[in-house]
């Protein structure tokens, strides 16, 4: 490619990120747009593609800007016919100024080869399935987000985030792929959405379809001992598990939580020394196992496995580590070393300088 032409090529990007930045604002009222004659293929389809875009750049009624993006487009898609970024902005542009079935139909023309060209680029798929969807192309949408489950599934699990309001029920859940990994990064995002109720009722179905799937009872389990739901936490640990094999250090601590709820110090000890003894524990099976060991008694045991936390934790996990700070504070308080206590409480207070339980601490222990 020429110096000239590749000059060309990011100056309609740069005009076309900044068209598209107000035109796709507009773009959600076209939801309801009848949908666009999938069948449609080979030369008929790029003629009334074309036809369709043709029509849009001689619309007197849209601006400069759209009409110039539209062409500059338009050019590097017919020069360059491979681009799939260039042309999944033809399509979302297209859609965004769309003024009848044609254009629209268009859009998903492009949108589908987009797709075909890059099956596996995240942000050209995402689009592609976004114009798709709102074309009514729901088979097609459906198709290449059901794909994106295969090679990254938390980018999938978001994309259907944003389609969800342009789907039914059935088309949504046709869009999943039947596997657990699919459903988790599914109920993942819905608690990221802010829909905890419906992510913890996700969890709850996809465990009971694949009850051996460690990570959605990793999940339910923590979501019990949080709430101190120890029925829930036993119905899902019971007395005689087969599982244990495939168990997680996170499985080990839960169920050793539950077995120091419920008396058993010897089966919680078991648990905990099983989880400790493996590389790498998470942070939260670390957590509970602090939480675990102070149960029982063990204030050496807690603080070893609340301070280790802290040493692992990055400075950027904040919450984590404010909340482990909180523990040994408390921990160390009610076991009388109050100058320990004092030294979390101010290290709490670096991190979150309005706490209220810590100036209120800070201020008792210094004899406010």
């Amino acid at each position: 490619m020429k110096p000239a032409q590749q000059i060309d090529d990011r100056s309609a990007q740069r005009v076309v990120s900044v068209t598209l930045a107000g035109a796709l604002f507009f773009a959600a009222a076209l939801a309801t747009l009848a949908g666009a004659d999938a069948a449609r293929s080979g030369n008929e389809t790029r003629t009334r593609a074309r036809d369709a875009v043709d029509r849009s750049l001689e619309t007197e009624g849209r601006s400069p800007a759209v009409r110039d993006a539209l062409r500059s487009l338009r050019t590097i898609v017919e020069q360059r016919p491979l681009n799939a970024r260039a042309r999944v902005d033809y399509a979302a542009l297209i859609l965004a100024v769309a003024a009848d079935i044609e254009e629209s139909s268009a859009a998903a023309f492009h949108a589908r080869i987009a797709a075909k060209l890059s099956p596996v680029t995240v942000p050209v798929v995402r689009r592609s399935a976004i114009v798709l969807a709102r074309c009514r192309d729901v088979d097609h949408a459906q198709a290449i987000t059901r794909r994106m489950f295969g090679y990254d599934p938390d980018a999938a699990a978001r994309l259907l985030s944003q389609l969800e309001p342009l789907l039914y029920d059935a088309e949504l859940h046709d869009a999943i792929p039947d596997n657990a990994s699919a459903w988790m990064a599914w109920c993942l995002q819905l608690r990221v959405d802010a829909r905890t109720n419906e992510g913890l009722a996700c969890l709850q179905q996809l465990h009971d379809r694949w009850p051996d799937h460690v990570p959605a009872l990793d999940r339910l389990a923590a979501a019990a001992v949080r709430t101190r739901n120890w029925d829930d936490l036993a119905a899902l640990f019971p007395p005689q598990d087969d599982r244990e094999a495939t168990f997680s250090a996170t499985s080990f601590t839960l169920r050793a939580r539950l077995r120091a709820a419920r008396g058993d110090r010897a089966g919680a000890q078991r648990d905990l020394r099983r989880a400790l003894d493996t590389q790498d524990v998470p942070a939260l099976a670390r957590a509970l196992a602090g939480e675990t060991l102070e149960q029982l008694g063990d204030i050496d045991g807690a603080r070893r496995e609340w301070n280790r936390l802290l040493y692992e934790l990055p400075d950027s996990s904040a919450g984590a580590r404010i909340d482990a700070l909180r523990r040994l504070a408390r921990m160390e308080a009610s076991t009388g070393h109050s100058g320990v206590a004092l030294r979390h409480w101010h290290s709490l207070l670096a991190l979150a300088p309005d706490d209220r339980e810590a100036l209120q601490e800070v201020d008792r222990l210094h004899g406010g």
